[in-house]
């Protein structure tokens, strides 16, 4: 304990208390109160507003009871537990006792008022934390039984939580009281035209989604280190969650979202893998998967234009390739231990112990949904991915020379998307929203596959029988391979001053996987696949 460490509480120390008067007793009293804590007080005053001449005597300073330092009557609830005092007292009595509690605060609270006193007196709530973990499970048992037999609010607060909140980790966590108006939700203002509210509706005949998978297995060993697996898996998703979203359907409302059992999925797979268990320095792991996975929506969000439903238009109007749909997927990994060289003295001693891991990773394109950001709706108001018409023969890609004349010097990968393929849709001169959807499928188009090979190289040196120091070196994309994110997909018809960046690609692969979304969840492009060559150098003690 500090020297400057004080025994009296904050607010005793640091307020001014009013003397009493000194001197002779009163001729005449109707009430002599002994103690001018809290409970004299109270008595006192309650006395003198119903007439009585009401003498109030104290020893020391007044509120010096220990009334004065606990606050207790502004806190909820009693010293006992609520399990302690219903068992000692009987339900009945204790619900009285638990209700005088919170009359108690109301009653300061009203005292205050009424006396105009200067005390920055506020309902705020107390936080009762737990310093040890049956503390906290004691508390939680007692909010279960104020809850149903006192019929008041208690929020429990986990760990976690409240080391947020009061910057400390000490305590095991808390519960604060929620009187009414703390309880009871915030009111709800209708969405209208101008306030911005979004109105959200469930189908009322909203079932549960459910997915049916299945699969098929063969191995083959080929003697006692090496195995071979072929394998078909299968899944198909059903009652999947679709949103629909509509644009200030009448001045009621500024926009309504529908939520609906619309969406369905497929996937098909062939999976091969090979497999050789660690032998003669060498282990080995390979596998292939061709795959294709087609879907009316990729999410249940509308976060993604292309994942939204279409009230009046067939789900089969959405259905293609799923936005994650990979052909072709290939991969091995491959240790193998060094030899260590037939020689002596200190060349033997640096070169024996080395170790190799590889990983290469191959995969072909994934979808690419082409959108005519034109336009975002249709008449009936609801927003949608409204998709470009195909113009005929006319080619999809453009590649090497071509390229290059259609999008000039940037053009990396040497591939894009031909501009001249697409059109808008028909539209109303009215309105000026598209008349029906594009002719272009959803997810019709794909950009750049990936190929990536990553090397390790490491090295145990034994320090104790129990203790080794490890050195490392990891390289990534060894090669230095190029690999570009998928080109643009935001197609803008001249029109509207397009073609606008459509078609070409604008960053590579690790970029273009974090979705702009670096800092908020996203990875960062430096532990992605498809960055540029990379080296990490790592000393590890194992012991």
């Amino acid at each position: 304990m500090t020297a400057d460490f004080s025994e009296s509480n904050y607010w005793q120390t640091t307020t001014s208390f009013p003397p009493g008067t000194e001197g002779d007793l009163p001729a005449q009293a109707d009430v002599i109160v002994i103690g001018a804590g809290f409970t004299g007080l109270s008595a006192a005053r309650t006395l003198a507003k119903l007439g009585a001449k009401v003498a109030v005597l104290e020893a020391n300073s007044i509120g010096w009871g220990a009334s004065s330092r606990n606050g207790g009557m502004v806190l909820t609830g009693m010293k006992l537990s609520a399990e302690a005092l219903s068992s000692r007292y009987g339900i009945e009595m204790a619900r009285q006792m638990y209700a005088a509690s919170l009359d108690s605060i109301t009653a300061v609270e009203q005292i205050v008022r009424e006396e105009n006193i200067d005390c920055n007196f506020s309902r705020c709530g107390h936080l009762e934390v737990a310093c040890k973990q049956s503390h906290f499970d004691g508390y939680s048992r007692s909010a279960e039984v104020i809850a149903k037999e006192f019929n008041h609010e208690l929020r429990i607060i986990p760990r976690a939580e409240l080391s947020g909140e009061i910057g400390s980790a000490v305590y095991f966590g808390g519960t604060l009281p929620l009187d009414a108006a703390m309880a009871s939700p915030p009111p709800v203002t209708p969405s209208n035209a101008t306030n911005g509210g979004i109105l959200s509706a469930v189908d009322p005949h909203l079932l549960l989604p459910y997915t049916l998978e299945w699969n098929v297995a063969l191995e083959q060993a080929f003697g006692n280190e090496q195995a071979l697996t072929a394998s078909y898996i299968g899944a198909a998703g059903r009652r999947l969650l679709q949103s629909a979203f509509l644009s200030s359907p009448n001045p009621n409302f500024g926009e309504t979202q529908l939520l609906a059992n619309a969406g369905t999925s497929d996937y098909d797979a062939l999976q091969l893998q090979f497999h050789r268990r660690f032998s003669q320095g060498i282990e080995a792991f390979a596998s292939y998967t061709w795959a294709h996975s087609i879907d009316t929506a990729s999410a249940g969000s509308n976060f993604i234009a292309s994942n939204i439903l279409l009230p009046g238009i067939s789900p089969r109007a959405n259905r293609g390739p799923s936005d994650f749909d990979i052909r072709n997927a290939f991969s091995v990994g491959a240790t193998y231990d060094i030899p260590s060289p037939k020689m002596g003295g200190i060349a033997s001693t640096i070169l024996r112990g080395w170790s190799l891991q590889n990983v290469v990773q191959a995969r072909s394109a994934s979808p690419v949904d082409v959108s005519d950001v034109g336009f975002f709706e249709f008449n009936s108001g609801f927003n949608a991915d409204v998709r470009p018409d195909l113009v005929p023969r006319q080619p999809l890609y453009v590649s090497g020379p071509q390229c290059t004349q259609v999008f000039g010097a940037l053009c990396p990968g040497g591939k894009g998307f031909n501009p001249a393929a697409f059109t808008d849709p028909p539209v109303d001169p009215v309105t000026g929203n598209p008349l029906r959807q594009g002719n272009t499928p959803r997810n019709f188009l794909r950009g750049f596959g990936a190929i990536q090979w990553d090397l390790a190289v490491h090295r145990d040196f034994p320090i104790h029988e129990l203790v080794k120091l490890q050195i490392r070196a990891e390289f990534f994309n060894v090669l230095n391979h190029p690999n570009f994110g998928q080109p643009n997909g935001q197609y803008l018809s001249p029109a509207f001053g397009g073609p606008a960046g459509f078609g070409i690609s604008t960053e590579t692969l690790a970029q273009s996987l974090n979705g702009d979304n670096l800092g908020a969840g996203a990875f960062n492009p430096l532990y992605q696949i498809g960055g540029p060559r990379s080296v990490q150098l790592a000393l590890k003690l194992m012991f």
